[in-house]
């Protein structure tokens, strides 16, 4: 995994609780209704120049909802 620049790391922590309270809550709607699983992109802010969702986020995803299959797409310099 690579190393996040403190900045991002400090953003995606804080991003890591709302993810728990609203983006599990939706992923969650979304299995409930019958998906079978989730696309996620995963990006580290190097390999493209912007940082949306990243390694801390999806832990926090997969904490929210732990039924969920989370097909993640890599867009990082070190996987």
């Amino acid at each position: 995994m690579a190393v996040l620049p403190k900045r991002n790391a400090a953003r995606q922590a804080a991003a890591g609780v709302e993810i728990e309270k609203h983006l599990g809550d939706e992923v969650r709607a979304i299995t409930d209704a019958g998906a079978d699983w989730v696309h996620v992109d995963v990006m580290d802010g190097r390999f493209v120049p912007n940082i949306t969702l990243g390694p801390v986020v999806v832990e926090a995803l997969q904490k929210a909802v732990p039924g969920a299959y989370l097909d993640c797409h890599l867009m990082i310099v070190e996987p």
